[in-house]
Order: C-alpha cells, then structure tokens, then sequence
C-alpha cells in the first residue's frame, strides 16, 4: 500500500526568528535534525494526532522521529497515521524504516538533498504485522549497538583531547623556537601551481611531496625546486595556518616535503638533538609524535587568543615556552597509548559506517530466512 492511504502528509512551513519573536508562545517549533528552533503561540497538529512522526524535507534526509507532545514544524513535515491505521502500523517500526525508505528516493539540488512530498506519498510499504515485529526486533538491535559504539568513541575522543600534565625535574624553561626550526609556506604552489608545475613530473627524479591545510589528504606532488622552501628526508609536524582547523597538528614521518600558504612544517634543529638524548632516527620520531601530543592544547589556547582563522606559527614558536624536555621511555608508552586509541577510534567510525549501510538498505523479510 502507498504512504498516503496509511498517513496524511503535512509539509511543514519556514519560519523565521523574527515571527518566533513577533508570535512568542508555548508551542516548540521543531527543526528537521529534531532540535527546537523556539516557541510560538502556532501548531501544525491537534492533539488526537499524536503520536506522530517528522521528518527533515531537506538536508539531513534519512532521518524521522516520533513525536508525543504537540509541535509546529520548521522545515519539517509531519505523517499523521489515519485512525484505522493507528493499530495495524506500529509506529516506532515506521520511523526506523523511514530512513531507508528516503535514501532511495530523496533528490539532491546544489548538493543539499530534498524529499517530495509526492513521492514520499506514492511509496509503497508493507505493513504486515510479521515483517513489522521482525523488522522492528532487527533495527533495534542496529541501534542499540550504533548508540553503544558512538557512546564509546566519544569517550575516545574525550581522552585524546585531554591536556598532558608534565612532571618534570627540569626547571629550565626553553622557547619551541630553541628546540625546533620551521619550513616556511610556498605562496606558489596554489592548486594552480601544482597543476602547472606537475606537467612533467614523471621525468623528474626528486618529487616534493605538498601539504595544505587538510589533515587528512595530500594537496599533490610538484617536481623539486630550488625556490621552494622545503623539508627533505626528515620527519616533521605539519601545523596548519590557516581555515577552521588552524593550530590543528599532524606528525609526518621521514619525507621530501613542502607547503603551501596554508600550512608550515616543525622539525628537530639538529644542533639540539645531543641535549634532548636523539641519538638515533627512531627517538626522534618518537620525540616529535610526543610534541605533537603534547603541544595541541598550547597550540589551541594561542590561536583563540587571537584570530582564531589564522595561527601565526613562527611567532607562537617564539611565545609559547615548555619545559626542555629530554628524550625519554614515558613518551614512547605516551605516544603508544595516544596511537592506540587512535586506531579504536578509526575501528569505531569504520563499525558505525558498516551499520549505517546495513540501516540504509531495504530489508527482504520471509518466515523461512531472518537475520
């Protein structure tokens, strides 16, 4: 049977904060993600309604909640079960199918997805109280272990945030600037200038690896230049100068590499690695991971005193003083541990994903074959 023989589709309305204000009253005015907007003295349903469900008309499509308590809608619209089906559909079954149901037919526009009124109203579902129960019994199961994981990996998270407290017998304080050296930006290697420079990068025996302001990705890969400002054949900290994630640091292990206007590279002066007990390449890989631990919340607290789009890294260098720390086995355990949690929170995002697919996809339900 179609959605609309079972329920009637109301689409909500915008509403601006300036009629929130105008209009102020008891009534909470939901958003598609379920959050209230505000209050007004305006409902889009009446009482005999409930329970009801919503749903986001755009952005955030695959997602709907069950409503209990009378509501208006922002960009949000409402299936109001008919009273002859209030008994033959269970509506927490409903709401945990929808999501599936709307990634199959939602449409996308500039990259923000839509869902029609009219096509939500002319899917066909299958309310047979067999595949509700079993149905219901599976996606619970989904949920309860994707609440679990997430609950976990933010616990993860909250631990990798945490500050280091150093405890250390050195009463010497040092400037980064005493211990580490920075490479600067490349102004000319813009997305641009790595196409331009890149053309007859099969031909060249030493290629620079570019580094930008995104964590995650490489920018590309420019044949070596003497222009360039470059760190070759050492591990380094890349710090990212500029956007949302300014401050932001990243250990790079043993390469050729350059930057462009969005990011600078820290790595060891070489004059001080007697004093800080480097003497072989794996302390100092060692010793800049354990930095790079060590100096987010620092890094962080110098950003936001000033502009927080921009992290001016070889004056903070100069600025922010830590202890002159030497080599020692408490960072590789540090460092160990840091890198452990860090691959559980990697396991967690790679098991809710795997969820989220099996959420997503439309289930074939007989009496002979059940997962």
């Amino acid at each position: 049977m179609k959605i609309k023989e079972a329920f009637k589709v109301i689409q909500g309305h915008q509403i601006t904060d300036e009629e929130l204000y105008i209009n102020m009253g008891e009534f909470p005015v939901l958003t598609g993600s379920n959050s209230i907007k505000g209050y007004w003295n305006k409902k889009i349903i009446k009482k005999n309604d409930l329970p009801c469900i919503t749903y986001p008309t755009k952005g955030n499509a695959g997602e709907a909640y069950i409503q209990s308590k009378i509501f208006d809608a922002n960009n949000t619209a409402v299936l109001i079960p008919y009273p002859e089906y209030r008994s033959k559909i269970n509506l927490e079954w409903f709401a945990y199918k929808l999501p599936s149901i709307f990634l199959k037919i939602q449409t996308s526009k500039g990259g923000v997805s839509y869902l029609n009124k009219e096509i939500v109203e002319e899917y066909d579902i299958d309310i047979n109280t067999y595949t509700q129960k079993n149905e219901l019994k599976y996606f619970k199961k989904l949920f309860y272990i994707k609440n679990k994981i997430e609950a976990i990996n933010k616990q993860i998270i909250k631990l990798r945030k945490q500050q280091l407290i150093i405890i250390s017998n050195e009463e010497k304080e040092t400037s980064l600037s005493e211990i580490l050296n920075y490479t600067s930006r490349n102004d000319s290697l813009s997305e641009e200038g790595i196409y331009n420079k890149s053309v007859n990068l099969k031909d060249s025996c030493k290629i620079i690896t570019v580094i930008s302001g995104a964590i995650d990705e490489i920018y590309g890969y420019v044949p070596q230049e003497d222009e360039f400002h470059t760190l070759i054949g050492k591990p380094c900290l890349q710090v990212v100068t500029r956007g949302v994630n300014a401050g932001t640091i990243k250990y790079l292990s043993k390469g050729s590499y350059a930057t462009n206007t969005n990011a600078m590279l820290l790595s060891i002066n070489e004059s001080k690695k007697e004093g800080l007990k480097l003497d072989t390449a794996g302390k100092e890989c060692i010793y800049l991971k354990y930095l790079g631990i060590y100096l987010k919340l620092p890094f962080y607290d110098y950003r936001s005193s000033g502009d927080h789009s921009v992290f001016p890294l070889s004056k903070a260098i100069d600025d922010i003083k830590i202890h002159f720390l030497k080599y020692n086995e408490n960072m590789e355990i540090i460092v160990g541990k840091y890198n452990a949690l860090r691959n559980y929170e990697q396991f967690c995002k790679e098991l809710s994903s795997r969820i989220e697919d099996l959420i997503s996809k439309q289930l074939v339900i007989n009496k002979k074959s059940f997962i």
